[in-house]
C-alpha cells in the first residue's frame, strides 16, 4: 500500500518532516501560477533536448472503485511537489517539461500537473498511460513528492469545465524515499478520501491523520529516453513531440478544389495531397464522381498506399476481374483477367505491388504500370478459399484461408515471377477471415470465425504466435482495421456490433452499435487514417462514429446506392472516400468533404442575389419606360 512500501512515506517520516516544515515556508496551493518568492538557483538557459533520461510516471488502473452514478469516466491528475507545497522548479526557463508549448516560454518556470486520458471503466479503470516529465531524475530534489487524485467527470455530452469535476480520492508517493530511488517497479498506493470536494491535496497531505479509501492504485514511475525527433501528431503524447492538426471532426477548410490533378512531371509514386500531417479526417459531404465500373457491382475497394490509384474487385456475370484507376483523372490503368470466385480482399504493399484473395482458392499479385496485358506477375495456389491477404512488402505476402491456417509467401530477389510458401502458421480452430499488418511494430494480426484475435512475431526468420485473444464471444470476425498509433483494433462482427480492442490490456474497450449484414454478405467498415472516426456500410448510407467517446455522427448518405455498401475505403492523405455496393448495377462513388460556407461567404452570396434581382428589376423599368416612350411617339404622330 501507499503508505507502506519503501516509497510511500510511513507515519514517522511524515512527523519528522513536519518538524522540518515548522520553520519552512508556508505552503503553495496547486493552483498558483507562479513560483515567485521562492529562493531558487538562477535557472540556466534552455539547452537543447537530445537523446537524454526523463521521468516516466505510468499509471496502471485501480482496484475496484465505489460506485456513483454520479460519474461517467474517471482520469488521474499527476502533480510534482516540492516538500515544502511549491511546484517543482523547471531546470531552465523555457524547457518542454510536460508539453512542447512550454518551448521558449519563460513565464512557466515549474513543472505543470498532467493528466490521463478519461477512462468509461468507473468501477475499476485501467489506464494503461504513460505520463512524461522531460527532465533529468537527477533534477529532483530527495524530498520530492508526486500526488495522485483520481477525478470523476459527470455526465455530459461535452467535456466539462475543471469546476464541475468530482474529487474521488488521492494517493502519494516518495520516489527518494530513505536514501535511494525507488524505480522500474510496480507500486501499490493506498488510497485516501477527500472530506470534502476541490481540496488541495498537498493540505490532505500535511495533516495528521489521512482517512483511507477502500481501494488501491498502481504506478510505475522509471526513467525513459526521450528525443526530440518525433512525428507530430493531433495530440501531443510527449514534451518533445509537436501537435499538427485539429481534432475537430469538421475542422477543414478545404474543399473539392484542393483535389489536385497528376502531373506526368513526377514519379509514379510521388504526389502532394492536401490533407496535412496529422489533421483529423473529415466525413465525405459532397460527391465527386460516379462511374459504373462493372455490371455486378464491387465487392472490395482499396486505395494505394501513396493514395494516386484506387484498385476495385469487380463482379461480371462470369468472371471478377480486378481494375485499377487513378483517382485525380479517374482513367482506368490496368484492367485485369481477375478470378473465378468472388474477390474477398485487395492489399497494397507499400511500394506498389498489388494483391488480391478470391473464393476461387487463388492470390494474385499484380504489379501496376509494369505489363499492361492484363495479366498477373504470380499467382499462389491454396487448397481452399482464400479469404485475407496482406502485402508486407514486394517480397512477403500473408494469406488466410478456409483451412485455418495463415501463410507467409516469399517472392523470389532474383526472379520476380517466382514465389515460394515460406511457412504454414497454425493458431486458429476456425477458418481466417481476416489479416491486418503491423509494419511499425512487425506484427501481424489474424481474426477467425470463432471471434479470437492472433497476434503473431517474427522469431529469427520464422513467425510464431503471440498471444490469442478470445474477443469476440464466439461471433465471426469479418475485418480488422488497425489504429495509427497501432493500440487499438477494430473488429468487425456479423452480425454483430463493431468492437474496439485495446492491444495494451486485450480488452473490448469500445463497443459501435449497428453493424449490418450477415457473415454471408457482410458490410465494410474501416477506421480512417487518422484514428478518430469509425466508419460502416449500411443500406444506401454510411454510418459513423466517433472513435473514443462512441458517439454516432451524421451519417453519410449515398442516394445512388440502393443496396448495402458492401466496399469502402478512406484515402489515405485526402478527405475523400470510395463507396460501392455488390449489386447488380451500382454505381462506384467517389465523394470528398466540402466544408460549409462560412457566414461572410453567405452575406456575400445573398448580397449577390440582392443586386441579380435589383438589376433584373431595372432592366424591367428600362423596358417599360422605351415603350412608353414609343407608344407616345406614336401617338403624337
Amino acid at each position: 500500500f501507499g503508505g507502506m512500501h519503501p516509497g510511500g512515506g510511513g507515519a514517522t517520516d511524515r512527523s519528522d518532516a513536519r518538524k522540518r516544515r515548522s520553520v519552512a515556508r508556508k505552503p503553495k496551493a496547486l493552483a498558483s501560477s507562479c513560483a515567485s518568492g521562492v529562493e531558487q538557483p538562477s535557472p540556466k538557459q534552455e539547452e537543447p533536448i537530445g537523446q537524454v533520461e526523463a521521468l516516466e510516471v505510468v499509471v496502471h488502473g485501480t482496484d475496484l472503485l465505489k460506485a456513483s452514478y454520479r460519474l461517467s469516466s474517471v482520469l488521474v491528475r499527476v502533480t510534482l511537489l516540492d516538500e515544502d507545497g511549491s511546484h517543482t522548479r523547471k531546470s531552465a526557463d523555457g524547457r518542454c517539461a510536460t508539453s512542447y508549448y512550454e518551448k521558449g516560454n519563460p513565464l512557466v518556470d515549474y513543472i505543470l500537473p498532467v493528466l490521463t486520458q478519461p477512462c468509461s471503466g468507473v468501477l475499476q479503470p485501467a489506464w494503461e498511460e504513460s505520463l512524461v516529465f522531460n527532465e533529468h531524475p537527477s533534477h529532483f530534489p530527495s524530498t520530492s513528492l508526486v500526488f495522485f487524485e483520481v477525478l470523476g467527470l459527470p455526465p455530459s455530452s461535452s467535456f466539462p469545465s475543471q469546476s464541475s469535476w468530482l474529487s474521488v480520492a488521492w494517493a502519494f508517493f516518495r520516489p527518494f524515499a530513505n536514501g535511494r530511488k525507488h524505480f522500474g517497479q510496480k507500486k501499490r498506493l493506498q488510497l485516501f478520501k477527500y472530506p470534502k470536494q476541490h481540496c488541495q491535496v498537498y493540505d490532505l497531505w500535511n495533516e495528521v491523520q489521512q482517512m483511507p479509501y477502500p481501494s488501491t492504485l498502481y504506478v510505475t514511475v522509471r526513467t525513459c529516453v526521450l528525443g526530440s525527433a518525433m512525428h507530430p501528431s493531433t495530440r501531443s503524447f510527449f514534451p518533445t513531440q509537436k501537435e499538427e492538426g485539429s481534432m475537430c471532426v469538421f475542422g477543414n477548410n478545404r474543399g473539392l478544389s484542393s483535389l489536385v490533378s497528376m502531373s506526368s512531371d513526377e514519379p509514379l509514386w510521388v504526389q502532394r495531397w492536401p490533407r496535412l500531417r496529422g489533421q483529423s479526417c473529415c466525413p465525405p459531404n459532397t460527391l465527386l464522381h460516379s462511374t459504373s465500373i462493372a455490371s455486378g457491382g464491387a465487392s472490395v475497394l482499396a486505395f494505394s498506399a501513396c493514395g494516386r490509384l484506387l484498385a476495385v474487385g469487380c463482379a461480371e456475370e462470369d468472371h471478377y476481374p480486378i481494375v485499377v484507376m487513378e483517382v485525380a483523372s479517374r482513367a482506368v490503368v490496368l484492367r485485369g483477367e481477375g478470378h473465378r470466385g468472388l474477390v474477398y480482399c485487395l492489399s497494397w504493399s507499400p511500394s506498389g505491388l498489388l494483391g488480391s484473395a478470391s473464393a476461387d482458392g487463388l492470390v494474385k499479385l499484380w504489379c501496376v504500370g509494369g505489363d499492361a496485358s492484363g495479366r498477373p506477375m504470380l499467382v499462389l495456389p491454396h487448397p481452399c478459399y482464400v479469404y485475407a491477404v496482406r502485402c508486407a512488402s514486394n517480397r512477403e505476402v500473408f494469406t488466410g484461408a478456409y483451412d485455418h491456417s495463415v501463410r507467409l509467401w516469399r517472392v523470389d530477389e532474383q526472379d520476380g515471377n517466382k514465389a515460394e510458401l515460406a511457412q504454414e502458421m497454425r493458431g486458429h480452430s476456425q477458418m481466417v477471415n481476416a489479416l491486418e499488418w503491423d509494419a511499425a511494430g512487425m506484427l501481424l494480426y489474424s481474426g477467425d470465425s470463432a471471434g479470437c484475435v492472433c497476434v503473431w512475431h517474427s522469431s529469427e526468420g520464422r513467425w510464431e504466435l503471440s498471444r490469442k485473444v478470445e474477443a469476440a464471444s464466439g461471433q465471426p470476425l469479418m475485418g480488422l482495421s488497425l489504429h495509427p498509433q497501432a493500440r487499438k483494433l477494430l473488429l468487425h462482427t456479423a452480425p454483430g456490433p463493431l468492437l474496439m480492442l485495446d492491444l495494451r490490456i486485450d480488452k473490448v474497450c469500445q463497443r459501435y452499435p449497428q453493424s449490418f449484414g450477415s457473415s454471408a454478405l457482410p458490410s465494410s467498415s474501416l477506421l480512417t487514417p487518422c484514428g478518430t472516426l469509425v466508419m460502416c456500410g449500411g443500406v444506401g448510407e454510411v454510418k459513423v462514429w466517433s472513435v473514443d467517446s462512441g458517439e454516432q455522427l451524421p451519417p453519410v448518405v449515398l442516394p445512388s446506392l440502393k443496396g448495402l455498401v458492401c466496399a469502402l475505403d478512406y484515402h489515405p492523405s485526402q478527405h475523400l472516400a470510395a463507396f460501392s455496393s455488390l449489386l447488380p448495377h451500382q454505381p462506384l462513388l467517389l465523394m470528398a468533404y466540402s466544408p460549409p460556407p462560412t457566414a461572410s461567404l453567405l452575406q456575400h452570396q445573398q448580397q449577390q442575389t440582392l443586386d441579380s434581382v435589383a438589376s433584373a428589376r431595372v432592366r424591367k423599368l428600362e423596358e417599360a419606360s422605351l415603350t412608353l416612350q414609343s407608344a407616345t411617339t406614336f401617338i403624337n404622330s
